[in-house]
């Protein structure tokens, strides 16, 4: 089931929501045939979540066989999904907005020093672009969650919310900055969006998620000042 998942992952970012959708029929058959079983808990909230994301997204957008040659590339978890195959105009320039997705990826992976597969999967995404392309970065999400973030590592780690944040983003930001120096990349970071209010959340839950996301996009607005040209 999950390789059903992965590759309705892999085709809608190629744009072949045809392809896309028969891998989401073929999960749903064998959900229907009960095979989901034999994924872990961690597994089947996977697929669920996906095959939902990518039948929404496939009903929202429209492929345009015709749409300008010119690509903004859009690096990130599940996020960089939403924005696939949009047009954009930079300046003058009409773009198409291509995915190039490294799921389940934290702005946490990033600040850490040793290496990772997050780190390197989003590296080899990065080298292959032609060198001083225009690319957006979204990652951020994920790390704001109430039970799998920076909340939950405050608490752990009895450490203080507002320190652990600046100094994530700080890292994440670094980190980039250090790689993007042999490609020149144009990188746009873009904020975490503002949460939508969760009903299976407590209103304490709900304004801790609120608070970090404000936390995590001011300290990402105080530290991208510090690097203008990136």
């Amino acid at each position: 089931p999950k390789y059903q998942i992965l590759k309705a992952i892999d085709f809608f970012i190629q744009g072949k929501l045809s392809l896309s959708k028969t891998y989401l029929s073929n999960y749903e058959l064998l959900k229907k045939q009960k095979k989901i079983g034999i994924l872990g808990r961690k597994d089947q909230k996977f697929c669920k979540n996906y095959s939902s994301f990518i039948k929404r997204l496939i009903n929202q957008i429209e492929i345009n066989p015709s749409a300008s040659i010119n690509n903004i590339y859009h690096i990130g978890e599940s996020h960089c999904l939403s924005y696939a195959h949009s047009s954009l105009r930079v300046a003058k320039d009409q773009f198409v907005v291509r995915p190039l997705i490294t799921l389940g990826a934290k702005a946490f992976h990033f600040a850490k020093e040793e290496p990772n597969q997050y780190k390197s999967i989003t590296k080899t995404n990065l080298e292959m672009l032609p060198n001083k392309s225009l690319v957006l970065i979204s990652f951020g999400e994920i790390d704001c969650r109430i039970d799998e973030g920076l909340i939950s590592a405050a608490r752990k780690n009895k450490n203080n919310l507002i320190k652990l944040v600046e100094k994530t983003v700080k890292d994440f930001l670094l980190w980039f900055v250090k790689q993007n120096m042999q490609w020149r990349h144009a990188l746009y970071f873009l904020n975490v969006p503002a949460p939508i209010y969760q009903d299976e959340l407590t209103y304490e839950s709900n304004q801790q998620v609120a608070k970090v996301i404000q936390l995590f996009n001011d300290a990402l607005k105080q530290y991208l000042c510090k690097h203008p040209a990136n």
